[in-house]
């Protein structure tokens, strides 16, 4: 009798053990890192930080220098998940992207004295300008860590001059 007591008690205290153990939730990072792709969204490195569990923010950034061009590329997107899943989310996201591009040109302007081409500059072109966007996306969990963002909607381009669809893609590993 005293031996059913013990087991009883015994597969008890392992089945509490084991529910309690199973209820512990694992940690989800609030931080990824990555690569983004967008016309709203911006290009280049990329880092989500989510502060509440259904709102991320997404910070892109690429710097290209060579001798006759700079692009800066600087994008801040706030995603808002609508509805989460096991292996997908759905969302909206508004993003803002500013983008610098600088060139340097030349011109060459033809001498009718000398019979030959005179070169003229160098010329700085700025070309600055921000794009804006609104839209729908989805966020896959192609593994344990990493998250595949696609994003579509409608933005304004070239400081508000253009309008039409857009697209954005991101890859990021959970930290």
């Amino acid at each position: 009798m005293k031996n059913i007591k013990l087991t009883l008690i015994s597969i008890t205290m392992i089945v509490v053990g084991i529910n309690s153990f199973s209820q512990e939730e694992e940690k989800v990072s609030k931080h990824a890192i990555g690569l983004a792709a967008g016309v709203s969204t911006g290009y280049g490195l990329s880092y989500q930080y989510t502060p509440i569990e259904k709102l991320t923010f997404q910070l892109a950034f690429a710097p290209l220098k060579d001798e006759n061009r700079t692009e800066i590329s600087t994008g801040l997107t706030f995603i808002y998940r609508i509805k989460e899943g096991e292996k997908l989310n759905f969302f909206v996201y508004q993003a803002n992207h500013y983008l610098v591009s600088r060139r340097t040109e030349y011109t060459y302007e033809y001498n009718q004295f000398t019979m030959q081409y005179e070169q003229n500059g160098p010329t700085t072109v700025n070309n600055d300008r921000f794009n804006n966007g609104l839209g729908l996306g989805f966020e896959f969990f192609v593994g344990k860590n990493v998250l595949l963002n696609l994003m579509g909607g409608y933005g304004a381009r070239n400081n508000f001059k253009e309008l039409g669809l857009t697209g954005e893609i991101g890859l990021f590993y959970k930290l």
